[in-house]
């Protein structure tokens, strides 16, 4: 009997509601962590501001900090936009180098 036709059994259906329910919280984490990272940037002091932008070189890094979490959350959700950076998502050595 081939396996796709064998019912499956209460703990795969265990385990797959599992996996669908980590993938929807890892899915609502990242959409949460993009939205307060966009919001921090839209303003940067966000009623608190966790290091002042005059002190020197250190000043920027929690706005550096949320860009790269929103990269990475958006990433997480399928929308790349460090693929547009030249350079970028590209192998070396491929023909649209030339």
């Amino acid at each position: 009997m081939p396996d796709s036709d064998r019912p499956k059994s209460e703990g795969g259906k265990v385990v797959t509601f599992l996996r669908r329910v980590v993938s929807f919280l890892c899915k609502v984490t990242a959409l949460l962590g993009a939205i307060l990272s966009f919001v921090y940037l839209l303003n940067p002091t966000f009623g608190i501001d966790l290091l002042p932008d005059n002190l020197f070189l250190v000043g920027n890094i929690d706005e550096a900090t949320a860009t790269g979490i929103l990269l990475a959350c958006l990433r997480y959700l399928g929308l790349d936009l460090l693929g547009f950076v030249p350079g970028r998502g590209q192998p070396e050595g491929s023909a649209e180098d030339l």
